[in-house]
Formats: structure tokens, sequence, C-alpha cells
């Protein structure tokens, strides 16, 4: 099974008698359920009986073991990896060994990671399309930022070592009432973070004119070109719409400070010998978004504040916070934060040493009082989860929510493979996870700020702290120099060359399309012959029902002649055979349907993925494009210095830069 493709397991069965039933079958015995847990479970009180809700789940995990050809056994067994049954009730409050309704859950999306591992493992890399680049893209006049100049005290000045070979950090379910400890972590499940997909039927065109600068021993070998998948083919989705953030009191004063002075710079950084100087807004971001440097706490804020408001979410659900507003050493527990109807909360997180940016995507269910904390980390690092989860358990007894929390370190994030991409990591995250979709495998960090710059020049509207306008401006004013400045140190082999690799980067994209198209065609065509199935099925067991006798066959037959006894025979035939025919009728109803929600749901991500293949076949196309007009624009130049020498050229691009 694809690691990509897996979903939620559905029960075969749905009453708790046929549960139980399937369950002996599969196992052969009770081995279904531990016996030190089922004593648990039949000892009184009452509240002690097995859950629906954790019966139901126990039956989805029998079935994915199943469909993976993983050993029942094991899912009970004290030897890791597989033994998420285990795992899951020796750490129930009170060491009851009880599998509650949230246990079983926790344990379903424990085994779900670990079938999406192999199967990435199996897959042996990431499957996405390769962007084939030219060494000599990114223009040399491209701004670089360094960290004397725009970061703050919350930017990553310090190096955070790439790729730590840590073993990730197991989820742990802690109570929600004050005073309850934090329990030590157990197997981590991958939890979807949204439980949402956004959809729209505008279709986001990529323009971008020009490449950025990069360090080449930075580079990675396999860029994966950035794209926000909002399916249009989706019948149905579950919105989320930003409201306004929660704002801390210094950036307060410093939107005051801006309101009263527009044309002002606010303060947003420090220099290296300890003395602030003003920065402008529009100005920081831009140089962050066009520079291979760290990104500070109000790039962040502006680009995950601006990211939900491009996404059609539903009005009122997500919240997004300050990233400053969460401190790992636990100061953050005193600050308060209304959630009345917000079904989730997104923040950066900033951890000190070393420096380094994560994401925590937080689902509140309020039916449940419970919270899934799901923690997003590029490089490994157990003592970060572990600091998240104990400040996050700190703040939620101190203000008196006392949620059920249940903390997930997510796995697999996409790995850095640097030590400033961090903050480039986190708005990846953020904006798969409000698509409903996993983390990438591998992440290609300028790709990923050409799609921003991308977002940002398209957006005609936003209400949020930062001056979208100005940034807008600041791309405008800033591109036509640089693309000239990029093409005028080009050589003319070197843009032929660039034209070349994009062609077949467009041809390998549209490939990728047509695949995706055949296999959706397929799909939709046997979902049509399975309903026509079961349509026909269903009409052929739809007889008469006969007038019933209450006289035995003997008695009907004695004292008749044999005309009559030959017509009853024959009578008491037929029923005998339409009987038969609507029992194995029923059976075969059965498996038609089941195969044809199994197609509806492969149809579902047939359709995501038709929607992310035309993104990159616009996305390709567009490079091709560009590259075309730099050649293009490459020989004008070359004519005009040829017919009027350098002077012209430098008063142009002096015109141009102005």
């Amino acid at each position: 099974m694809d690691a990509d493709d897996l979903t939620m397991p559905t029960s075969p069965v749905k009453t708790r008698a046929k549960q139980e039933e399937w369950l002996d079958q599969q196992w052969g015995s009770k081995s279904w359920l531990h016996d030190e847990v089922r004593e648990a479970h039949e000892n009184p009180p009452k509240q002690n009986e097995l859950s629906a809700g954790a019966l139901d789940s126990l039956v989805k995990i029998t079935k994915l073991a199943q469909e993976n050809k993983i050993e029942l056994a094991s899912l009970w067994s004290q030897m890791p990896p597989c033994n998420v049954l285990w795992t899951g009730v020796r750490r129930h409050p009170g060491d009851s060994l009880r599998l509650t309704r949230r246990v079983a859950k926790a344990a379903l999306i424990s085994l779900q990671a670990i079938v999406r591992s192999r199967g990435a493992q199996e897959a042996g890399g990431p499957s996405e399309g390769i962007i084939l680049e030219s060494r000599e893209t990114e223009p040399e006049a491209c701004m670089y930022v360094g960290s004397d100049h725009v970061e703050s005290d919350s930017s990553d000045d310090e190096d955070i070592e790439p790729v730590l070979k840590v073993t990730r950090s197991p989820s742990v379910i802690v109570g929600g009432c004050s005073g309850s400890p934090a329990k030590s972590p157990v197997k981590s499940p991958v939890i979807s973070p949204a439980k949402v997909a956004g959809n729209t039927n505008k279709r986001i065109s990529p323009i971008s004119v020009f490449t950025y600068q990069e360090p080449r021993d930075q580079r990675p070998a396999a860029p994966n070109a950035a794209s926000l998948s909002l399916t249009p083919h989706m019948k149905t989705s579950h919105h989320f719409t930003l409201p306004p953030a929660t704002t801390s009191s210094k950036r307060k004063r410093d939107k005051v400070s801006s309101a009263m002075t527009p044309q002002r710079s606010i303060k947003r950084a420090e220099t290296s010998k300890g003395e602030e100087e003003v920065v402008d807004q529009a100005t920081t971001i831009y140089k962050q978004l066009t520079s291979n440097v760290k990104l500070m706490d109000g790039t962040l804020q502006f680009l995950t504040k601006a990211l939900v408001s491009w996404l059609p979410l539903e009005q009122g659900k997500v919240k997004v916070l300050d990233p400053l507003w969460f401190k790992v050493d636990g100061t953050t527990a005193g600050h308060n934060i209304k959630l009345d109807g917000y079904t989730m909360l997104c923040f950066p997180i900033h951890h000190q040493k070393p420096k380094h940016w994560t994401l925590a995507i937080v689902e509140i269910d309020h039916d449940e009082n419970s919270m899934i904390f799901n923690h997003h980390d590029s490089t490994e690092g157990e003592d970060r989860f572990n600091a998240v989860c104990e400040s996050f358990q700190k703040w939620n007894e101190t203000v008196g929510h006392k949620f059920q929390l249940l903390f997930n370190n997510v796995t697999p994030c996409t790995p850095q493979q640097d030590n400033i991409s961090c903050g480039i990591h986190v708005l990846s995250c953020l904006r798969h996870a409000l698509t409903n979709r996993h983390c990438p495998q591998s992440l290609n960090p300028s790709a990923e700020r050409r799609f921003f710059i991308r977002m940002i020049k398209q957006s005609n509207s936003y209400e949020g702290d930062y001056p979208l306008r100005e940034v807008k401006k600041r791309f405008e004013k800033q591109e036509p120099g640089m693309l000239a400045e990029s093409v005028r140190k080009r050589t003319p082999e070197s843009l032929e060359e660039d034209r070349r690799l994009a062609a077949i980067a467009a041809e390998r994209a549209g490939d990728g399309l047509r695949d995706a198209q055949a296999t959706l065609s397929r799909l939709r065509i046997e979902q049509d012959t399975l309903a026509e199935a079961i349509t026909r099925l269903e009409a052929a067991v739809e007889t008469k029902t006969e007038p019933t006798s209450h006289l035995s066959l003997e008695n009907r037959l004695r004292g008749d002649s044999q005309d009559d006894l030959f017509a009853h025979m024959t009578q008491y035939s037929k029923t005998l055979m339409d009987k038969s025919f609507a029992n194995g009728s029923q059976v075969g109803r059965k498996i038609l349907q089941e195969q044809y929600e199994e197609i509806i749901e492969k149809l579902k991500q047939a359709e995501k993925d038709v929607a992310q293949k035309q993104e990159e076949v616009d996305e390709a196309t567009k490079d091709r494009e560009i590259k075309t007009q730099m050649c293009e624009l490459k020989e004008n130049m070359s004519n005009i210095l040829n017919l009027n020498g350098s002077s012209l050229w430098d008063n142009w691009f002096d015109r141009a830069s102005n």
C-alpha cells in the first residue's frame, strides 16, 4: 500500500455482536483483547465495559494490519514497533490496563504512521517531479541580507545542527485536570493535522520572472517545486478562515506607532553591537523572501496570516497566533486566549538554543473537551518536543482550560537539509496541513520562497497587521532591474541550456498529468460499472413474495392427482431456487458495495492528484516561457550593445533600477 494513499480504514461490520464475532474469526480466538485488559474491562462497575468506540477502533486496527501483512499477535506484543495496543493500554492513567476509546484511537493512528513510514521507505525517496535547474540560474545581483542587519532576538542567528540522527519522541496522552502529571512519551502516531481540505475553482497561475541567490553548497539535490493544492474537483469541503490574531503588547505599540506615522519605519531588528535600528517592514519581508537567509518572527507572522487568508476556510475556525506567543521555557502559562468556536490553533514556536523554528497545529474538539497538539520539526529533536509538551501542558492547567491533551510529534516531517531554512519548513508544513496533505518528503526552500512571492503578487486584498500593498510594490519596483541584471551577467549558452531544461521539465510535467488523468478515467469507468452491477443485482432479487400455506408439503400433496402433484413440486422447486438466488445475491451485493466504496475513496485521491499535476504543468509551462523570454532579451541586449556600445546599457539599467 502506498504511504501517501493511506486512508482511515472502515469497519467491515457495525453492530457490537457482529464486530466481536468478526474479531474472533480474524484472530482465531478471543486474543484480540489481552487477557489482563479483558479482565480489567469485565470487572465491575459498568463503566469499565469496553466502549463501542474502542471496539470499532479495534476492528479498524485489525483490518489495517491484515491489509499490510502485519501479524495480529504483534499488536499486543511487548516488542516494538507494531505493539501499538500494548503500548497504549499500559500508559492508561491509574495503571488499569484499560483500552479506552481515546487509547484505541491513538493506537490506530500510530499503526497508520508505521504503515506510512514503511511505504515511504519502500518507495525509496520522493516521488514528486524534479525540476531541473542550471547551476547558473540565480542572479548575482540579488540582495543578501546578513544576520547583522535583519535578525531580531527571535531570528535564527545560531546554526542548528543539520538533520540530527535522533529517534523522534513518541506521542503522549496526558490528563487535562489541574495537577495531573505529564506521562512519559509512548509510540508516536502521525495525525493528519487538518481535518479540512480547501477547494476552489480559481487556478493559481505561477508568475515568477526572476530567480534568487542561493549558495551552491546548500542547494538540495532534488528540488521540489512548491505548489498549493486547492482541489477543484472535490464536491464537499469544510472551510476555515482567519480571524484577527492575538497580538502581543509590543506589537500593539508598534501598530499604534505605525498608524500615527505610516511612512516611518518601525523597530524590527538589532545590530550586532546591540543598538536598535529602524527597519521598514516591507523592505525586511522583501529581503527575507528574496535572499537565502533565516526568517524573523515578523516575516513569519505576516506569511502565516497571509497564507490562511488565501485559503477558502470557514470563518472563525482557525486562529493564527503571534510567533512569539508561545514560550518553550513555560512563561506562556499566564497568557490566556479565547478559544470559543475555534477548531484549530496554528503558531510557530521559537527555540533559543540552538535557535530554531518549529510549528504547532492544535486540533480542538469542544464536545470531547480535548486537544491534539501536532508538533512539526524539520530537524529531529526529542528534547525540543518534550519541552514543548511540558510548556503547553503547564499553560493548559494554569489558564484553566483543562482540556484532555494528546501530544503528537508528527512523523515523517520534511527533513531540513541546511541550517537556515527552518522558517521556510514551518510555512510549508502549515500550508500542507491546511490543505489536508502530509508534509512532502523533500523541500526546495527557493521554490517555497517563490511560491509565497507569487501569492503575494496575486493577492488583491488582505486584512492584517502587515503591509501587503507595500510588499507588493517593493517586488514590482525591483523585479525589472533584477531580471535585467540576471540576463546581463549570463552567457547566451547558459540561458539556452536553461530553456532546454525548462522544456524537458514541462514535458515531464505533462506526462505526469496525462498519467493522472488516465488513472482518474479508469476509476470512473470502474465506478460506473460497479454502480450498474449493483443496480441490476438489486432489480433481479425484487421478486414478488408468494403466499405461503400453513400446510406442510406432504399435506398439500396428499390426495392430489399426478398433474397437481407435478405442479406443486414445480412451484416448490422454483421457490427454493428463488430463495437461494436471493441469499446469494445479498452476499454478492455486499461485496460489490464494499468495492464501490473503495473506488469512491480512490477517486477522491485521483482528483487531488490531477489537480496537483495540473498546477505542476502550469508552473513548468510558465517557467519555460520565462526562460524563453530571457533568451530573447539576451539576444536583443546583445544586438543593442553591438550597435550602440556599453554606455547605452548602463543608462538603461540605471533607469530600470530606479
